[in-house]
């Protein structure tokens, strides 16, 4: 387990650029007091996607030139994290698929029939 330390905790709020963001950064911002390798693992595999996506979406290679960016990646990991399922539970007991899993899915689609 990694433990991660109070004055680490204020990092969020000074991060800048999307390449400045890490799995112990996301571990912080998703409050995860003490992540195990799995989880960093999942974190830095998220962060990946994230970035991907964001390339994939808007056409643009260097992230870091908008630091917009970095509350895009932020959300996009913590909805990948908290619906770690391709389907989401409604209420009634209903069910719909992931929008930011169908929406990444989308955009490398070939069969556009």
């Amino acid at each position: 387990m990694v433990m991660i330390m109070a004055e680490e905790t204020n990092e969020v709020s000074k991060i800048s650029k999307v390449s400045e963001i890490d799995e112990i950064i996301l571990a912080n911002y998703l409050r995860i007091s003490e992540p195990t390798e799995d989880d960093l693992m999942q974190l830095r595999t998220f962060l990946n996607v994230s970035q991907e996506y964001i390339k994939s979406y808007t056409n643009q290679q260097d992230l870091d030139q908008y630091p917009a960016f970095v509350a895009v990646v932020f959300v996009i990991v913590q909805d990948l994290y908290d619906n770690r399922a391709l389907y989401i539970s409604g209420s009634g007991g209903s069910t719909s698929a992931n929008k930011v899993i169908e929406n990444i899915l989308e955009m490398y689609r070939i069969n556009l029939l």
